[in-house]
């Protein structure tokens, strides 16, 4: 989706990655496609990446998630080269693990859960259930795991002794949960977006299928706070969630592109495309320009098929029946969260069965929190 935006803005994209077989190749948004090293040799995959830029004329160098954190040590040279805007490493450092990022937060006077880290023992009695297990350092649903009783973190525990990852406790915030995605340019807010995560698979702590935008000045603001003080340069997306009175708590910080931009292009904000402008001279009209549409959605089909994929004969099958349900279904702005709902409660019946010889339960009831299924509508 990131390739077609660009194409339709009129930019030439190439593609690069450490596999021939990548399905980058094969995508009709890419003009060219390179094979460069592993991130296991970042030295080497930025020399790489430096030659393509100087023989390809190529304007700007956008990475990928692995990328951003295996070339953060090479960001200066990157950044002469092929105007990358993402940031070095003792930076991402800082931001990526989750307890320095907390003292950041509450240094510019902002909210962010109490947490400290888990040596597996009993719960500390400065914290109260429910608390949320995660990793320290890290982003995502990896690791994360919302604990409600005793029973509940004996067995955090023993899945952390067989993974050995190093682990916090953080205090539980209820609330709706959102991702704050901006661009922090020569010390001010060239673009942001927030956008709220309305439908998660697993429903308590899997990744975001459903998406909406939203105008949220305030948010704006403190995130504005929150990257000037670090300071950070270029794009950054935060995890946050208003409580119910309307306050902001700040989770974890994600300096890298993430699946929600899917989101921003349906609200009109290609921040690719800002980070082009920015870094040859360029600038958006006005801080937070172009102004963003609220309410767009963004259904992430793929994602959903990802939860259930078992060998690759199940993910052909598993994505054809999400094309066949994707396509009979009326989709409406209006009834978008229904809609998702039912996607799920039905994609989990095919999956099953396509991966196990019986299916199984639906994994996100319809009815939960008050979603139903979508009415039946004629086509407009």
């Amino acid at each position: 989706m990131l390739a077609r935006d660009l194409r339709r803005r009129g930019y030439r994209v190439e593609a690069c990655a450490d596999r021939p077989n990548s399905a980058l190749r094969h995508s009709r948004h890419i003009s060219a496609f390179h094979v460069v090293p592993p991130i296991s040799e970042p030295g080497a995959l930025a020399q790489s990446i430096g030659r393509l830029v100087r023989s390809r004329h190529i304007g700007m160098f956008l990475p990928s998630t692995d990328q951003v954190f295996a070339l953060a040590p090479y960001r200066e040279q990157l950044a002469a080269e092929a105007h990358y805007m993402f940031e070095d490493a003792p930076t991402l450092d800082r931001v990526h693990n989750k307890l320095s990022l907390q003292t950041a937060l509450r240094a510019s006077g902002l909210r962010t859960p109490y947490a400290v880290p888990w040596d597996l023992g009993p719960l500390p009695p400065t914290m109260h259930y429910p608390v949320v297990v995660k990793d320290v350092a890290g982003a995502g649903a990896t690791g994360y795991r919302l604990v409600h009783d005793d029973a509940g973190l004996a067995s955090a525990r023993a899945a952390r002794r067989a993974s050995r990852v190093p682990a916090l406790l953080q205090q539980f915030v209820a609330g709706r949960q959102l991702l704050w995605m901006g661009v922090l340019h020569e010390g001010r807010l060239a673009a942001s977006l927030p956008v709220e995560r309305e439908l998660l698979v697993p429903a308590e702590a899997g990744p975001s299928v459903l998406r909406r935008s939203l105008r949220l000045p305030e948010l704006d603001r403190l995130g504005e706070r929150l990257l000037t003080a670090i300071p950070y340069r270029g794009f950054a997306s935060i995890d946050v969630i208003e409580d119910r009175d309307g306050r902001f708590w700040f989770l974890d910080f994600n300096p890298r592109l993430c699946a929600a931009f899917h989101t921003s292009l349906r609200a009109g904000v290609s921040f690719a495309d800002i980070l082009y402008r920015l870094a040859h001279g360029g600038a958006p009209s006005a801080p937070s320009a172009p102004n963003p549409r609220a309410g767009a959605y963004s259904l992430s089909l793929c994602r959903l098929a990802q939860r259930f994929m078992q060998s690759p004969s199940a993910w052909r099958s598993s994505l054809a029946a999400l094309r066949h349900i994707a396509a009979a279904e009326e989709f409406y702005p209006r009834d978008a969260l229904p809609l998702a709902a039912a996607l799920c409660n039905r994609v989990r019946l095919k999956f099953t069965a396509v991966a196990s010889p019986g299916a199984g339960p639906p994994m996100y009831p319809v009815g939960t929190h008050g979603i139903d299924r979508p009415e039946p509508r004629p086509h407009l």
